[in-house]
């Protein structure tokens, strides 16, 4: 609809969609063409994609891409291409293409993405499911053989260990049921392991969805029998991981009562083993934080100059209120419009940002690492251990789970718990049906 509008307007010029135009005929000729190229590379590129249209901003890039092609002939009978690139903040891809150069609808591809956390996709869950995966990583395999644009090709996807976070209470998210489609879509051994065949033509291919169907039905019959097992093996998972780390939800400084816990209960080590120290290495995922910080505050401002000066003043009802509220509610957008009458500046964390200003993004932020820090601290002061707790400077990171978090290692001994449930989960990655896996978890340092 945006091309559309742009293109109808004759009055107005776009650089990206005139360069779109001439590539689009550039291309055509050249298969209509007789043509040589040597050799066409790009060395150490970088593609960015941003997409603003959720609830927060998903961003994605290709760092260090390569594009090289050799011998690009129209008298030779096949041509290729290959491309590979890191993918930030994490992943990598392989893409190898052999063409027809006198016919774009035959070739064969074969691409290998890994090593991708399912938390990077978070924006796009949240707005269609209301749900965040904290956990889990993607990878995906596929080979195509395409002749007259008729397609045969296998697709194998793959996730291991996915897991669902809390519930967003945002009113621009739908809703999905979606741990009680992981009942159906996850097998066993927690992972997500499916092959989808694409037939048909280039114009119109057609999934071929027998294997999920039949391992939906499975699991169906086969998951009851192994509730316990797969019970057992998220406790041991979950034991071992917040003993290694304390994950913090995004522009919040509150402990869940398991959170509580865990630091009663490790506050409660540092006393009765006085020989012991630990090491806090604070991750913080700022540039998200500061994203949530500034349309928490634009927001804010909004509800807040909607309130008479005879109101209560701002309390927690109130902030509730504001979580919820959706960055796309079209008053919000108006409000926004008005007071920010910038017409080039096209996105609403842009928006919010000049409405807020960055000093108060960053106070604010300052404000939520101090407090994370006190709060952490303070169970250790209640028993006087907070002298053997060192905690490091601040890290800014992108974190594989999407979170800020805490990272806790020790000097001296490990606890026995620690050592119990670390060892729980070996030998639990050994039995099956978890050992189908345990090779690709490997990989993965899972």
């Amino acid at each position: 609809v945006n091309v559309k509008q742009a293109n109808s307007d004759e009055t107005k010029f776009n650089l990206v969609i005139e360069i779109a135009k001439y590539i689009k005929t550039m291309s055509r000729n050249l298969l209509k063409s007789n043509y040589k190229i040597n050799r066409l590379a790009i060395y150490d590129g970088e593609i960015k994609y941003n997409d603003y249209s959720l609830g927060e901003k998903f961003t994605i890039d290709l760092k260090s891409f390569n594009f090289i092609a050799d011998s690009v002939d129209k008298t030779l009978k096949r041509v290729a291409f290959k491309v590979n690139s890191d993918i930030q903040p994490f992943g990598n891809m392989a893409i190898g293409i052999s063409m027809n150069p006198k016919d774009s609808s035959d070739f064969d591809l074969n691409f290998h993405i890994q090593n991708v956390p399912v938390s990077m996709f978070n924006p796009y869950f949240i707005k269609f499911t209301s749900f965040p995966l904290d956990r889990g990583t993607l990878e995906i395999k596929g080979a195509w053989h395409v002749r007259n644009g008729q397609i045969s090709s296998t697709n194998h996807v793959m996730v291991i260990d996915p897991r669902i976070g809390e519930k967003s209470n945002n009113n621009n998210a739908n809703w999905l049921p979606l741990r009680f489609a992981m009942f159906f879509v996850r097998e066993r051994s927690n992972v997500i392991d499916y092959e989808v065949p694409i037939v048909g033509n280039l114009k119109n291919p057609k999934f071929k969805l027998k294997d999920v169907i039949l391992d939906a039905v499975e699991n169906i019959f086969v998951k009851p029998a192994t509730t316990a097992y797969r019970v057992t093996v998220k406790n041991a998972e979950t034991e071992v991981e917040k003993s290694l780390s304390l994950k913090w939800e995004m522009k919040n400084s509150s402990l869940t009562s398991s959170q509580q816990k865990f630091l009663k209960r490790l506050a409660n080590f540092l006393h009765e083993n006085p020989e012991t120290t630990i090491i806090i290495s604070p991750q913080q995922y700022e540039i998200k934080e500061k994203e949530f910080i500034v349309l928490y505050e634009a927001k804010k401002k909004y509800f807040e100059s909607l309130k008479s000066s005879t109101t209560k003043s701002y309390d927690k009802d109130d902030s509730l209120q504001v979580e919820q509220m959706s960055i796309k509610d079209s008053s919000f957008i108006n409000y926004l419009n008005k007071m920010v009458p910038n017409s080039m500046l096209f996105t609403v964390q842009d928006k919010c940002l000049q409405l807020i200003g960055n000093a108060k993004v960053i106070s604010g932020f300052n404000v939520l690492r101090k407090t994370r820090r006190k709060v952490f601290i303070d169970y250790f002061k209640e028993n006087a251990t907070a002298d053997r707790v060192k905690i490091l400077k601040e890290e800014t990171t992108v974190p594989y789970n999407g979170y800020s978090f805490y990272k806790i290692s020790y000097k001296g001994d490990f606890p026995n718990y620690l050592i119990k449930a670390y060892n729980k989960m070996n030998e639990l990655n050994n039995e099956a049906p978890r050992n189908k896996f345990k090779r690709t978890r490997k990989s993965l340092g899972a």
